[in-house]
């Protein structure tokens, strides 16, 4: 309800509108530029000139009033998956009519919507506007401070389902080499909603993992991992067993993995964990190598260590296997039960 005391005020809704194509929220379409950004990465690499890619691109909102001359007072922007805007975001206190926003899922309709505030009145309510978000990947989510953060979710399974977006998320660390910056702290918490931090540090000498995030709000499972060829050793499976035993628990959601960078000992799981849920090789690769666009340095299907896993991997499963299959068939073998793999198709696959 609007404050009866003011004379009628209408806020216009400008943009995005339910007219408009789908909107990217994406930099950079990594097939499209893979063959021209390898090779520049890896020069930049080598002379450590870090160039941050892995943004998402922000989605510019803007309204207008109907008697500008009222434009004195503040602006809460709702925007929601659902027409009746049960859960929505709400950008508060907002001094202009314009604002951006990031972290958006791909490939869904929202709903929007901007009211106005004298104080704690409502003083106009806008009607309310629709738009739809591309359906390319990644999702990639900013997180002031820290690189390489992406959703694992959206990527085609082979049943024709999808794999959930916020659920799951992959980044590099969030202390030791860093400090968690106030608003980082604030994305993971409120916008994410992250209930597990999933550490894989801890298989390196130099390396000290401890808890980045409040542990009164968030379970720190410290899971210390190997990566590649280091997967297929007594060792190594036993670590993917406890993360597994991690990731097929409901409780644990939404969940943060990372290690050190996100690249390598995170690549590594998130690899498998899309793999066992259906996620085509190439797919994968492509997973894989979009930590490429972030400052941590290049990743190709074509390194060696990737090469030395997926041969790895060709052990497991029967001859003629899909590689979603061999997954599924060492991961049985390090000790994931057919319970705790089912389990994660129903948690994770839409």
């Amino acid at each position: 309800m609007t404050d009866s005391n003011l004379p009628p005020l209408r806020i216009h809704l400008l943009a995005p509108g339910v007219s408009d194509d789908a909107h990217a929220l994406q930099q950079h379409d990594w097939l499209a530029v893979r063959d021209q950004i390898l090779p520049e990465v890896q020069a930049i690499f080598d002379h450590k000139k870090y160039i941050e890619r892995s943004l998402p691109r922000p989605l510019r909102f803007a309204w207008a009033l109907s008697d500008p001359a009222q434009d004195h007072a503040a602006y809460d922007l709702l925007i929601a998956e659902t027409p009746d805007f049960r859960g929505a975001q709400v950008f508060g206190g907002l001094t202009g009519t314009e604002a951006e926003v990031v972290n958006l899922k791909i490939g869904r309709r929202y709903y929007w919507k901007v009211l106005q505030r004298r104080g704690e009145a409502v003083t106009a309510e806008s009607p309310v506007a629709a738009f739809e978000t591309r359906a390319s990947l990644p999702r990639w989510v900013a997180v002031p401070g820290i690189t390489n953060v992406r959703d694992l979710g959206g990527w085609l399974a082979g049943d024709g389902r999808r794999v959930r977006q916020g659920l799951v998320y992959r980044s590099a660390e969030m202390n030791t080499h860093i400090t968690l910056l106030p608003e980082a702290e604030r994305v993971l918490l409120e916008e994410l909603g992250i209930r597990t931090d999933l550490d894989l540090r801890g298989t390196a000498d130099d390396e000290n993992p401890a808890p980045a995030l409040p542990e009164s709000r968030v379970t720190w499972a410290s899971v210390p991992f190997y990566a590649y060829g280091e997967l297929f050793d007594e060792m190594g499976m036993a670590a993917v067993r406890r993360a597994f035993d991690v990731l097929s628990d409901p409780a644990s959601y939404p969940v943060l993995i990372h290690c050190w960078a996100g690249a390598d000992r995170t690549g590594t799981l998130c690899f498998l964990l899309n793999g066992v849920l259906g996620v085509g090789a190439e797919d994968l690769a492509h997973d894989y190598e979009l930590t490429t666009l972030s400052l941590i340095g290049p990743r190709s299907r074509e390194n060696r260590e990737y090469r030395e896993m997926i041969a790895g991997l060709a052990a497991f499963g029967s001859p003629d296997a899909a590689l979603h299959e061999r997954i599924e068939a060492f991961l049985q073998a390090s000790g994931v039960t057919p319970a705790q793999i089912a389990r994660l198709r129903d948690l994770m696959l839409e």
